[in-house]
């Protein structure tokens, strides 16, 4: 097992609960304030839950099939095919819901740009939902013959065929290219409305104008995440798809674990620090917890305290009735 394994699986466990929080709170806040910008949140929530779930998943089902007898053997048993097309199908939700994820990124900054510039443009909702049901059809379907080429092979057979290792090529090709090509349009989006917003800021100092400030801050930060960890992770696996022998073996293997779960794990806290209504949900939430909790303590000792002599035991009965 390779040693950054275990951190990306804690990592994983952190964001799972992190984002799920988070994604009651958008809910929440979606039903009080309908805005285009809170369900793009909700969205970009929602797909780093999944990058975290599956990821979990994705290391647990590995160490199930690496510790196999048939993949030493290479016997296809029955229950060892499908605990391979468990993976398989892991490894898919996996990369689909980071890519995903970096869907939701771009058009988060992007609509925040528009919003900026052009305040009274209404942006279509319809269109942003079909293009990112279409964008995922279309990662489902290349990451699941990826998928199947890669992961069938390596864990059934002897030696993998060429076309798994060029269909794997051009799959991850394609993904670098998504990375980069988010990145420049999350950098792009971002630095146009963040110099609009800082000569608007000199003359509009009301209410609203702090509003739109604080949530363009907000999206800068997440851009700002986004970027390190898809630019490097790109970059790394680039290099690496030139010349494997460039990239030392476990250093891949961190950014592979460690970069892409950690930027959809830390998110929420992103959420958390700038948002005051999120942190007071959480205070109310916690405070409600251990108010229940106290209350139910409070209940069964008085239960214990009033307890019906006929429910305590013989002896203390009659002991009771001795010393009067």
């Amino acid at each position: 097992m390779t040693v950054w394994i275990p951190l990306s699986a804690a990592i994983a466990a952190v964001g799972i609960v992190s984002n799920f929080l988070s994604i009651i709170f958008f809910i929440k806040l979606e039903r009080k304030m309908p805005s285009l910008g809170n369900r793009l949140l909700l969205l970009l929530n929602s797909c780093d839950t999944v990058v975290c779930i599956s990821n979990l998943i994705k290391i647990t089902l590995r160490d199930v099939l690496m510790d196999a007898e048939e993949y030493r053997t290479k016997e296809l048993t029955q229950s060892y095919l499908t605990k391979v097309f468990a993976y398989i199908v892991s490894v898919v939700i996996d990369r689909v819901s980071i890519e995903a994820s970096c869907f939701a990124t771009v058009t988060l900054t992007t609509t925040r740009m528009v919003s900026i510039l052009q305040p009274f443009y209404i942006i279509k909702e319809t269109i942003v939902r079909l293009c990112f049901i279409c964008f995922i059809i279309i990662i489902t379907v290349r990451e699941s013959l990826k998928g199947y080429a890669f992961s069938y092979m390596n864990y059934t057979a002897q030696n993998r065929t060429t076309e798994g290792n060029i269909m794997t090529d051009i799959n991850e090709w394609t993904r670098i290219y998504i990375y980069l090509i988010s990145t420049v349009i999350v950098i792009a989006t971002t630095t146009v409305a963040v110099q609009h917003l800082i000569k608007s800021s000199k003359s509009q100092r009301t209410p609203g104008a702090k509003k739109k400030r604080d949530a363009t801050v907000t999206t800068v930060i997440l851009a700002v995440l986004f970027t390190a960890c898809n630019l490097f992770n790109a970059l790394v696996v680039h290099v690496r798809q030139i010349d494997k022998n460039i990239v030392d073996p476990g250093f891949f293997q961190f950014v592979v674990w460690i970069i892409l779960p950690l930027n959809s794990a830390l998110n929420p806290y992103v959420y958390l620090v700038r948002m005051r209504k999120m942190r007071l949900f959480y205070r109310k939430s916690i405070m409600r917890l251990m108010s229940t909790q106290s209350e139910g303590i409070s209940v069964s000792s008085e239960r214990r305290t009033f307890q019906s002599p006929h429910t305590l035991p013989r002896q203390s009965v009659y002991a009771n009735e001795s010393t009067l």
